[in-house]
């Protein structure tokens, strides 16, 4: 059984401060981190963080925060392609802000991404249309 003995007050704190510290490094104009290497993915990860604290919080201080990236993230990467959190920090935006915006870049984001989605037919075959290489090596290690 946890036993958390900071105070809510105190949680918050150090949640605003972690997310005080992401801001610091992340790319306003761009609405991505400015590492090549993990600025997609993990600025779709950012996103429904901020959402979730202001769920967490009762409030909407990240929600036009939230909201301006977006757009920023999908003229970077039209589709809001190669990422699946990019959609769920979408989905979560909506769930949390109410707001049909986020409804469609999700679903722009699932469009983008479910020919990458795997199908029983490519788990039994073995391959997948959208990679050139067969996988069935990795089928037959997690069976």
């Amino acid at each position: 059984k946890p036993n958390i003995t900071n105070s809510l007050s105190d949680r918050v704190q150090i949640a605003a401060a972690a997310i005080g510290k992401a801001m610091s490094m992340f790319n306003t104009s761009a609405g991505l981190f400015s590492d090549p290497t993990i600025s997609f993915g993990t600025s779709g990860d950012f996103y429904s963080q901020l959402a979730e604290f202001d769920l967490a919080t009762n409030d909407t201080t990240y929600q036009n925060i939230v909201q301006s990236y977006f757009p920023l993230a999908e003229a970077a990467r039209p589709g809001l392609s190669d990422e699946f959190s990019n959609g769920y920090a979408a989905i979560r935006a909506y769930k949390i802000y109410n707001n049909s915006i986020y409804l469609a870049y999700a679903e722009e984001c699932w469009n983008s991404n479910e020919a990458y989605a795997l199908s029983d037919s490519d788990v039994s075959g073995g391959t997948i249309s959208t990679k050139i290489f067969p996988y069935s090596h990795l089928v037959k290690a997690v069976r």
